[in-house]
């Protein structure tokens, strides 16, 4: 083969030792994996600035001087989930066994954790509502929208 059709590189590759042949060639491994384990690592940082970004994007301005936004849409969360209890509750409250049992379960807990993290008993005079159905405006239901066969709280 003619040397001035062979690419300067191989040229020089040809000269270099064996062994440093080896560790270059096993260095250029180590690089190249390196190099995917830190893409894998900036696509799982992208994901997890993007799932931020959008909870960011869906928090409502809260209307309560005592609740930052982020904590406000928490309870909004669970007063929709627990409004959703009642619903099925309220559904399932003469289907005898296991479905009725599961709907109540569901509803108690929902009820309980309510009270524990959203009730306005927390925040005395500050106008945060105590009960669910005072939570549903905010929601664009209508306290007629709850179920009248279930309690709001589960001390009811």
């Amino acid at each position: 083969m003619d040397e001035s059709t062979v690419p300067r590189w191989q040229r020089v590759w040809a000269q270099l030792p064996r062994e440093v042949r080896g560790q270059l060639v096993k260095l250029l491994l180590v690089c190249l994996l390196f190099g995917i384990l830190l893409l894998m690592y900036a696509s799982v940082m992208l994901f997890a600035g993007g799932v931020r970004l959008v909870q960011w994007l869906q928090e409502q301005p809260s209307p309560y001087a005592v609740m930052d936004d982020r904590y406000f849409t928490h309870c909004l969360d669970q007063v929709e989930a627990l409004h959703q209890a009642a619903v099925e509750l309220q559904r399932r409250e003469n289907t005898p066994g296991v479905a009725s049992d599961s709907a109540y379960a569901s509803w108690h807990s929902r009820s309980l954790r309510f009270e524990r993290d959203c009730s306005g008993r927390h925040w005395p005079g500050q106008g945060v509502p105590e009960s669910p159905v005072d939570w549903l405006s905010h929601l664009g239901l209508t306290a007629q929208d709850w179920p009248a066969s279930v309690p709001t709280r589960a001390d009811e």
